[in-house]
């Protein structure tokens, strides 16, 4: 799992230590299972900016780590996207079902020979490679999100949507998000999209909104419904509510668009089983007939 957090790179006991408790995941398995599905109640994720013209040697380091951690057998799994539009942003999606779960995991790191090692020398390897390495907590609101899963069958991308909500402001944020909920379920049922809260790591009153896409034209679709459908499902009424709430509410947002990097995750047996081919090329899936 890569989580480097910034001002955490000696190596002494105590800083190992808590750099091993911010890279804790929690295995999610499924039998032919889509990724973090169902959507994990905690993501921790590890996100960094690759500096220009560095991309192609970030990757190289990372593709190296995957390939160490299936030869220790990390029991780990995690989900690796990079941005496609905006800056240079990689980020790494770490399931866990509470922030316990993460504490429980270091013993099992500590007992896994040479992967603690491992994790701890990619940010010395990427050191002036990348900027702005942190760690985002941040808790799923089921309330506001539609769909079965953080992930969609097929998934190949990710449009990520990063709000950050006017203080005072969070009640209204959460009409809205219903309200765009309920255009979803009427008009887009076979959608997908999971809201999360950011408890650290950013700004206070900061959302990620996820939505998976099997293709191009799917994130297309969603692009346009998100900007311009919405509205079209609603009265009158409803709608001057609707951009009355967002004016309110809504202090910046930014989407970005994000694709799936498999030779950079570390699946879990259960997603390769279901979808082989996407997966064929990473070491897991290569490694003693796929079995990690």
């Amino acid at each position: 799992m890569r989580t480097e957090a910034t001002g955490v790179r000696g190596q002494g006991p105590a800083r190992l230590a808590l750099l091993a408790a911010m890279m804790m995941v929690v295995p999610h398995t499924f039998a032919q299972q889509a990724p973090l599905t169902p959507p994990p109640q905690i993501l921790l994720i590890g996100r960094e900016f690759i500096k220009p013209g560095k991309r192609a040697e970030v990757l190289r380091i990372e593709r190296d780590s995957v390939e160490q951690q299936v030869r220790l057998k990390s029991p780990h799994s995690y989900l690796t996207i990079s941005s496609m539009s905006g800056r240079e942003d990689l980020w790494w999606l770490n399931p866990a079902d509470s922030y316990g779960d993460f504490e429980k995991e270091l013993a099992k790191v500590a007992a896994t020979p040479g992967l603690l090692e491992q994790w701890t020398r990619n940010p010395a390897l990427k050191a002036d490679l990348i900027t702005d390495p942190r760690q985002v907590y941040a808790r799923y609101r089921e309330d506001l999100s539609f769909g079965r899963g953080l992930s969609g069958a097929k998934t190949r991308y990710f449009l990520v949507t990063t709000v950050t909500v006017r203080p005072g402001h969070g009640s209204d944020f959460a009409e809205l998000r219903k309200a765009i909920r309920g255009a979803h379920e009427r008009a887009r049922s076979g959608d997908v999209l999971s809201v999360y809260e950011v408890e650290s790591g950013m700004r206070d009153g900061t959302y990620l909104i996820f939505f998976p896409a099997a293709n191009l034209d799917e994130v297309g679709a969603i692009s346009q419904f998100e900007g311009h459908g919405v509205e079209s499902t609603l009265s009158e009424a409803a709608r001057t509510r609707f951009r009355t709430l967002s004016d309110s509410a809504i202090l910046e947002s930014q989407t970005v668009l994000f694709q799936v990097s498999p030779e950079i995750s570390l699946p879990d047996k259960a997603w390769i089983e279901g979808d082989t081919e996407f997966w064929s090329a990473n070491p897991v899936s290569k490694a003693s007939g796929g079995e990690q």
